[in-house]
């Protein structure tokens, strides 16, 4: 499924890019002792991989993916949904906003296209990461529909992917 085309060493200037988009300290991602490596597939996606795990997704921004956010979980805000949306997290189902609106669940100021890291009710590890589609007042006033769109979720492909 995904075929390496090339790879390089990750270069300060880049690491100093990674970090100046983030608030967050990133010297347990991006310390000088991991093997830090910029990959570029055959479908032309590119990660940067640290220790062999892809912890970036490269576009306009630098997107953490779930691994990213196991190994720091302050690098993005923390969604929770109700119980009953864990299961279809896992098999890579939207949040929709009714998964929000339980009173066990918890939906922080977000703005749209924000990236959040979505965690199950009572669970100490994120399920996924998704793209904010409706902030928090619209899933209150509307109740209804895609509030945030998956990326990577636990058990998907790009989760299970490692290089050795």
């Amino acid at each position: 499924m995904f075929t390496v085309s090339s790879k390089n060493k990750l270069s300060n200037s880049t690491i100093k890019q990674i970090k100046a988009q983030f608030d967050t300290d990133l010297s347990i991602l991006l310390g000088k002792e991991e093997s830090l490596e910029i990959v570029k597939f055959s479908n032309k996606v590119q990660y940067i991989f640290r220790n062999g795990i892809p912890i970036f997704l490269v576009e306009e921004k630098y997107v953490p993916t779930l691994k990213c956010v196991h190994i720091a979980p302050e690098i993005v805000k923390k969604v929770v949904v109700d119980v009953g949306a864990i299961k279809h997290l896992i098999n890579g189902a939207d949040v929709m906003a009714p998964g929000l609106l339980h009173t066990t669940s918890e939906y922080p100021s977000v703005t749209e296209g924000e990236l959040v890291g979505i965690y199950g009710y009572g669970k100490d590890h994120a399920l996924a990461t998704g793209t904010v589609l409706m902030t928090q007042q619209q899933v209150e006033e509307l109740r209804t529909g895609v509030a945030i769109k998956l990326g990577n979720h636990l058990g998907d492909s790009l989760y299970m992917y490692s290089i050795n």
